[in-house]
């Protein structure tokens, strides 16, 4: 049975979140969040997203006071997706490149609960944060379980994805690499000449140009995405 509570309004599977986690089963994880934002234990206990204006407590980050959740109460609107500055609004590319580091991608998760995937997204979800060792649900921000101890494995990966949460360009590593790639294609073709050093030389120029050049659709060569278990959990974009 899924609980459509932990859908989060900007994509983020609420379940894997490190305060709802807190308040259901860690009285650890609880007194460190206590330190850290300097509120008191009973106020941590959201329980989820669309629920955060019955229950949501008064952090200043979190819960009734999320720039998400402000931004959208403001709009009257129910989600990131509907908003027409999405995904290029700069409250949800915070959170959303955030949550790319640790195996979450929003724009997809949006995609799927835009899409009326609502269920069968939460059930995946549910099967992808759990600790594998003792298979108990667990916050995407730790490094470790919280309820047997054991090392979150993350694996990382070499992927080529379209970049598509807001201005982006090329990495110094990804521009060095794009141009390696390119001239050692180049010399494989021609016979050398003085018309062929030419031609290697606009080639290269227009090369660096494109990469430089800022916008919104660019690609990455390198892109670390994690996968946890056999999920593949997202990319880590830098942005610029």
């Amino acid at each position: 049975m899924v609980n459509k509570n932990l859908v989060g309004r900007c994509g983020l599977y609420c379940g894997a979140c490190l305060i709802y986690r807190a308040g259901k089963d860690s009285e650890t994880l609880r007194k460190a969040i206590v330190e850290r934002e300097k509120c008191k234990p009973e106020d941590i206990c959201c329980e989820g997203c669309l629920t955060v204006l019955i229950d949501g407590w008064n952090s200043e980050r979190w819960g009734k006071n999320c720039d998400i959740v402000k931004c959208l109460n403001a709009r009257k609107l129910g989600f990131c997706y509907e908003c027409n500055k999405y995904p290029n609004c700069e409250k949800f590319l915070e959170i959303a490149n955030s949550c790319l580091k640790h195996g979450e991608n929003l724009i997809e998760n949006q995609k799927r609960i835009k899409n009326g995937q609502i269920e069968a997204w939460l059930e995946e979800e549910n099967r992808k944060w759990r600790c594998q060792k003792c298979s108990k649900p667990i916050a995407m921000h730790l490094s470790e379980c919280h309820w047997c101890g054991a090392k979150l494995r993350k694996k990382w990966h070499l992927h080529l994805q379209h970049a598509s949460y807001g201005d982006y360009k090329m990495t110094k590593d990804g521009i060095f690499s794009a141009i390696v790639i390119v001239l050692l294609l180049f010399t494989s073709l021609i016979t050398w000449n003085i018309y062929s050093w030419l031609i290697l030389l606009v080639m290269l120029l227009v090369l660096a140009a494109w990469f430089l050049k800022r916008g919104s659709k660019h690609y990455f060569i390198r892109v670390n995405c994690i996968s946890y278990g056999n999920n593949l959990g997202g990319c880590n974009f830098e942005k610029s």
